[in-house]
């Protein structure tokens, strides 16, 4: 190419096989944002009839790339003169396949199918991996009656109850029949995935001759996917609003929750979030071709490598970089840049929970400003008051002759600081323990309504950690703003310029210390950032392994594993330690320089005042169930008995599993503990164990 030349963008004809709805958001944010168009492609996205119209133009030529079911693209792969057509990248780790049943139709497990009417839409992909599912969950087939419907009357038929239950996708249907008014409690929604279906998703596919003729137009296409997938989930708001604005009549509201839905139970999984977007598990993909086996027969049986180009997919260096970001249905996810959001950004979206309390913050915000000025004003009147009595009156609105009026107005300003702090201290330590716990209850009643497969990738532990410890957190800013951030802020606002105002030389010299104090407080900040991160995530770890071992605490001491459970938790602690010791010294100085009183922390504890609390709480009129809670904590504190989550990939339900995964370990199994100790650990309970170690 001659110097000066511009490159002409490579032309793509993109097909989706399904009109656009949420489920096209990554593609769609790719072309909004650029991304495409960064990487030398001009996009032109058609629509294709079905999954099977998208693979034909994809194989003969008319189409480029398509979003196409990667199931269907294995049985395409079976005819004779197909030409070898691969996946390159899986969008969908697992498949939306799914029933929706009513459950006023005593539908409320997926065994209570049997018996019932199960309408089947025409072209439906999921009832083809049905029989595989069904098998696998001990259902007869035959007790099931399937009625054949028209996709355009699935939803309308099962809301009117002329059908029990439909197949479909889960944030197709579901979705659907809740924007109808079919409450959300009277839904069931089966989806394959959570009993036992290996199958994976939707995947982009290409046309083998543009792929050799034109790999790194591929490669750039698969990273502005990846950069759109991002950023759909990033900003789940603003790719709703892309996609409604190509949909002839869309909803906002309801593709927004169409798309949450495919980022937590599609999109981000376990899978996912342990090894990146867009690849695929080879061993788990054969297993669900001979999933498919069993509704489909094949001529001659395509493998993994035959469906999925692993080298295509690998050739893309961030594929696998994709940030392991949680659900994001309750909070949008934390940005991926250390210090990406800003302290103002932080306080604003904390404030924006206060919900029914933000009357409330007004009015605590309007007694700030008051606060700040009279702040200000007692000073300067304390400073006119020793002019006068020196006998140096000076000159001004507030020159006096007399003492007693400024004494009044001082001591005037000064009962009002100390009564409307007072007044602000206490509706505001209430405001904050009521939205602590309205939070906290949220935030338990949203996880209890996530699916299996959320709970099956997250640990329990960690759960309870970001509930407990980001609730406490929010409780300390709220009453921090109230108390004393907001009005300190304003006091900085108004202090810099009547300083300058009343003497500007030391005015100056006031601007320059905190200058300085700002620059090297946020060195210090951005530095032990990144350590502090390191830090909070081997506190998930040792959240996770005590909380495995203390929830299946009766295993565990039914097998000889209390030591290397100890062993376990001593590890962790370690690594803890180290990395907390690392960042430590950077810590230290912003504590040296920044040093003053925070809410719930006593800065001044002195020897002995620990055993002095301790006998003080005795004396109370409960001592009895103190003395009663310590002695049982030292007791499970206790290097001897103690015990540390070995079990900590997933929390064991059942005995026999857990009996199984104790004796795979070469466990020996011992003799039950003596009935009283079983009762005295009942009676304390994990979950009041774990509350105290996350505490500690």
């Amino acid at each position: 190419m001659a110097e000066g030349e511009v490159r002409q963008p490579v032309a793509i004809q993109f097909s989706l096989d399904r009109p656009i709805d949420a489920s096209a958001a990554p593609f769609l944010m790719a072309a909004a944002s650029g991304s495409f168009g960064s990487e030398g492609l001009a996009v032109n996205t058609n629509i294709a009839t079905g999954t099977s119209d998208a693979i034909s133009r994809v194989a003969a030529g008319s189409s480029d790339f398509a979003l196409v079911d990667i199931n269907a693209l294995i049985r395409f792969r079976d005819r004779p003169s197909a030409p070898p057509i691969k996946a390159v990248f899986v969008l969908f780790n697992q498949s939306p396949y799914a029933i929706v049943a009513r459950k006023n139709r005593g539908i409320h497990a997926l065994s209570d199918i049997e018996g019932k009417n199960l309408g089947v839409a025409e072209g439906d992909l999921s009832i083809r991996l049905w029989p595989a599912l069904a098998r696998q969950n001990g259902i007869k087939i035959a007790r099931v009656k399937q009625n054949s419907i028209s996709a355009a009357v699935r939803e309308p038929m099962l809301s009117a109850g002329q059908v029990d239950a439909v197949t479909g996708f889960s944030y197709l249907s579901g979705v659907n029949l809740r924007d109808r008014g079919v409450p959300a409690d009277d839904l069931a929604v089966f989806r394959f995935a959570d009993y036992g279906c290996e199958a994976y998703g939707v995947a982009v596919i290409v046309n083998p001759a543009f792929a050799a003729a034109k790999p790194e137009a591929v490669k750039g296409f698969l990273r502005a996917v990846i950069a759109g997938t991002h950023l759909a989930i990033k900003e789940p708001g603003r790719a709703a609003d892309e996609v409604v604005s190509r949909m002839d009549d869309g909803s906002r509201d309801l593709e927004l929750e169409r798309l949450r839905t495919v980022i937590h139970d599609n999109i981000l999984t376990g899978e996912v979030k342990r090894n990146g977007i867009g690849g695929i598990d080879p061993a788990r993909l054969e297993r669900s071709i001979d999933q498919i086996a069993e509704d489909f027969k094949f001529q001659k049986r395509a493998s993994a490598a035959d469906i999925f180009d692993e080298t295509s997919a690998n050739a893309v260096s961030p594929r696998r970089s994709l940030i392991r970001m949680r659900s994001c249905t309750m909070l949008p996810p934390a940005d991926p840049e250390p210090h990406g959001m800003s302290l103002f950004r932080i306080y604003a979206r904390v404030l924006e929970l206060l919900g029914k309390e933000a009357r409330l913050g007004w009015i605590l915000a309007g007694a700030n400003l008051l606060l700040a000025g009279a702040q200000f004003a007692e000073p300067v009147l304390f400073g006119r008051i020793v002019d006068v009595l020196s006998g140096n009156p000076s000159t001004g609105p507030l020159a006096s002759s007399s003492a007693w009026p400024l004494l009044a107005a001082w001591a005037a300003f000064g009962l009002f600081t100390i009564g409307c702090s007072a007044a602000v201290a206490l509706h505001a330590d209430r405001l904050a323990h009521r939205q602590r716990q309205a939070v906290l209850t949220n935030y338990f009643e949203h996880i209890m309504q996530l699916p299996l497969t959320f709970h099956t990738g997250t640990h329990s532990g960690r759960l309870m950690k970001v509930m407990l410890n980001g609730t406490d957190a929010l409780w300390r800013l709220w009453l921090g703003f109230f108390r004393e951030h907001f009005a300190a802020i304003i006091s900085l606002l108004v202090l810099l310029p009547l300083a300058l105002y009343i003497n500007w030389r030391l005015a100056i010299l006031l601007f320059a210390l905190c200058v300085v104090f700002t620059v090297l407080t946020t060195l210090v900040v951005r530095k032990t950032y990144g350590m502090q991160s390191e830090v909070e995530a081997h506190y998930s770890d040792l959240s996770a392994r005590a909380s495995d071992a203390l929830g299946n605490v009766a295993l565990v001491q039914s097998f000889v594993r209390i030591d290397a459970e100890v062993q376990g938790l001593r590890f962790v602690a370690d690594k803890l330690l180290a990395v907390q010791i690392g960042g430590s010294d950077a810590g230290a100085v912003v504590v040296g320089a920044g040093h003053r009183h925070h809410p719930g922390v006593d800065h001044h504890h002195r020897a002995g005042d620990l055993h002095r609390r301790h006998r003080a709480a005795r004396s109370g009129p409960h001592h009895r169930r103190r003395d009663r809670d310590v002695r049982e904590f030292r007791h499970h504190a206790d290097p001897e008995t103690r015990t540390s989550g070995q079990l900590h990939q997933q929390r064991v339900h059942g005995s026999a599993a857990a009996a199984g995964i104790l004796q795979r370990a070469g466990c020996r199994a011992r003799g039950p503990r003596p009935a009283r100790r079983d009762r005295h650990r009942a009676a304390l309970g994990p979950g009041r164990i774990q509350r105290r170690l996350v505490f500690i």
